[in-house]
């Protein structure tokens, strides 16, 4: 049976290692060109995942760059429970992990196609069910952005109470 989820239980940010070849850009993951060995990074959860151990989940991510075929790529917890080859366009790995934590989720890869030119990994989603559906941020994404836009406001707009006309009879 399909199962739609929806809303995105990752958070868009990452824990990239710039030793293993790889590094956060906006909405997502570069990972450098001419990588090769051991390639990972960590999905960060927007909330504790506990309550969706032994559920069925999906996985979404667009990935750009690729040039010289699929890389593997695992899902990993404590085990592996998943496994994608990746190709350009959206990317999807529909799994169940029975033991899922609130801390930060690897994304590792099994073997890797090496290749000159950088590869962009972004729009990762996570989503109850087997179906996905099309990016969304975190709601707690939206609203970290809504008050960091409202305190960039707060401190860019002064008002003051000196007139600074001359000549004026206002004070």
């Amino acid at each position: 049976a399909i199962q739609v989820g929806g809303r995105n239980l990752l958070s868009n940010r990452f824990h990239t290692f710039k030793a293993n070849h790889n590094v956060e850009i906006t909405d997502g993951v570069q990972i450098f060109g001419g990588a090769e060995g051991d390639i990972y990074f960590s999905l960060i959860p927007a909330q504790d995942l506990t309550p969706y151990s032994g559920k069925q989940l999906t996985l979404s991510f667009d990935v750009a760059g690729l040039t010289s075929g699929g890389g593997v790529f695992y899902w990993k917890n404590s085990a592996s429970y998943g496994t994608i080859n990746l190709q350009n366009g959206r990317n999807v790995l529909t799994f169940i992990d029975p033991n899922l934590s609130s801390s930060n989720i690897l994304f590792d890869n099994g073997a890797w196609v090496s290749q000159a030119e950088p590869i962009f990994l972004t729009k990762f989603k996570l989503e109850l069910g087997n179906k996905p559906t099309d990016w969304t941020p975190a709601p707690e994404d939206v609203q970290a952005a809504a008050e960091a836009t409202a305190a960039a406001l707060d401190d860019a707009i002064q008002v003051g109470g000196r007139n600074l006309l001359p000549f004026s009879k206002l004070t």
